[in-house]
């Protein structure tokens, strides 16, 4: 039977949370399409998600009203007085605060992002391996489950980090894409610097 995009995607606008057996039941059927609306439900989470004060986010919001003051000059200040070789997180804060934008939004996308490249290295590699539904949904429930909700949500930076890591040994590894691979190793070591181990 052919997935309705369509209809999957007004239901998701009207609810992303209440759409998610039907989100489910189509990763089950090996959708895509599903992933993708998965991812952004992550997304949604991140985007809604109000830290508490003692969480790393919370700093997040606070080096964004901080830098909504600040010139580009006293940003690189302000990376070299608190020695920050993984500025990555901070110059994309910067830069949303400087474009009068909400921190949400970027905290929105670097979630789906770091979700979507698990999924999407799920998807490369299954799709190498022949699976029935029930074991291809099995092993996605298996990358699902080993995210932690909470980390994901706090530890943004890290886990953003580990998302371009991946990505890199994919690329290396798989694709023998060495140079694209040596370029986001490097930009994973200057978001998070114990992605250097």
């Amino acid at each position: 039977m052919k997935e309705d995009k369509f209809a999957k995607t007004v239901f998701f606008i009207a609810s992303p949370f209440l759409t998610l057996p039907a989100i489910l039941y189509g990763i089950y059927k090996k959708s895509q399409f599903s992933i993708y609306l998965l991812v952004l439900v992550f997304g949604f989470l991140s985007y809604l998600y109000i830290p508490h004060v003692s969480n790393d986010r919370a700093r997040y919001f606070e080096m964004f009203f901080e830098f909504q003051r600040f010139d580009f000059k006293n940003f690189i200040s302000y990376l070299a007085a608190h020695k920050r070789p993984d500025f990555i997180l901070h110059f994309l804060v910067y830069s949303t605060a400087k474009l009068g934008l909400s921190l949400q939004l970027l905290l929105f996308c670097v979630t789906s992002f770091t979700v979507g490249i698990f999924f999407y290295l799920f998807n490369k590699v299954s799709e190498n391996i022949h699976l029935t539904n029930n074991i291809f949904f099995f092993c996605f429930l298996t990358v699902l489950f080993s995210l932690s909700l909470d980390h994901l949500l706090s530890g943004t930076r890290f886990y953003f980090g580990t998302a371009l890591v991946l990505l890199a040994f994919y690329n290396g590894l798989f694709k023998k894409e060495n140079f694209s691979a040596i370029i986001l190793l490097v930009l994973a070591l200057f978001t998070h610097f114990s992605t250097a181990l």
